[in-house]
């Protein structure tokens, strides 16, 4: 089994293995986020009840979680090309078990997210910005996105099951991943975002997973992170079994 979801999972890395750049390229929105807007809206520091020193140290776990949700949904792109293309139905009708599917889609995203997450890292440390804990800092902020980018991932091969096609994939995207973002403490502490906007942050699960990052890196003794910590599990769990009885309901169709 675990040879043959190595080997899914290469078929989704070779593009990007012989051409490198790519991982560069897709990640440049959320580049262009830490480096211009932390910039942009340094001044935020001075506010009155901003506890940060730095806007771009705030703005850091955000951003490689954002990352990790522009990932997580783009995944589902890949599933509805092999729909489109018979390599799904071929797989299905295969000695292959749907976990195997699923969990090589989930590992290229893995992979991918890591890198991502260390260049956002490498560029935020240029950037003057120097993480709590070091180097557990760090793997803090790429272990949390990782689990986080799962659950979206799952989440999006389902929807690509369900749409089947490229045009309502990427109006779900559109309609999910910044308003996920904004509806969150990304960019603002909750007690300084409209009441409305901090009720909504509280459901959003962008929100929890930044939590979680901020909460760990501030006071992990207190272990005030613990419930989002348990809620992130509980979102990530139940959008793999999603998952997987969504590969049920359509193997059944074919």
């Amino acid at each position: 089994m675990l040879r043959i979801i190595w080997k899914m999972t290469l078929r989704r890395l070779n593009p990007l293995l012989k051409n490198p750049i790519a991982i560069i390229i897709s990640m440049f929105q959320s580049i262009i986020w830490l480096v211009l807007f932390g910039n942009l809206f340094s001044g935020v520091t001075k506010m009155s009840g901003f506890e940060y020193n730095s806007y771009i140290a705030y703005m850091l776990p955000s951003i490689i979680i954002m990352n990790a949700l522009f990932i997580g949904i783009y995944l589902g792109l890949g599933t509805i090309s092999d729909l489109q293309s018979g390599v799904l139905q071929r797989f299905l009708v295969a000695p292959i078990g749907r976990l195997s599917i699923i969990l090589s889609d989930l590992l290229y995203l893995i992979t991918l997210q890591f890198i991502q997450s260390v260049i956002l890292i490498l560029i935020s440390f240029l950037m003057g910005v120097r993480l709590p804990f070091g180097f557990w800092g760090a793997l803090l902020y790429i272990i949390v996105p990782i689990i986080f980018a799962m659950a979206v991932g799952s989440l999006s091969i389902s929807t690509a099951l369900v749409t089947k096609k490229h045009e309502p994939m990427i109006n779900v995207m559109q309609f999910c991943s910044l308003p996920l973002m904004f509806l969150s403490s990304a960019f603002m502490p909750q007690e300084l975002m409209p009441k409305w906007i901090s009720w909504i942050s509280r459901i959003n699960p962008v929100d929890w997973t930044i939590s979680l990052e901020r909460a760990v890196t501030s006071s992990y003794e207190s272990l005030g992170w613990m419930p989002y910590a348990v809620v992130l599990l509980v979102f990530v769990t139940v959008s793999v079994g999603f998952c997987t009885y969504s590969f049920n309901l359509y193997r059944h169709s074919i």
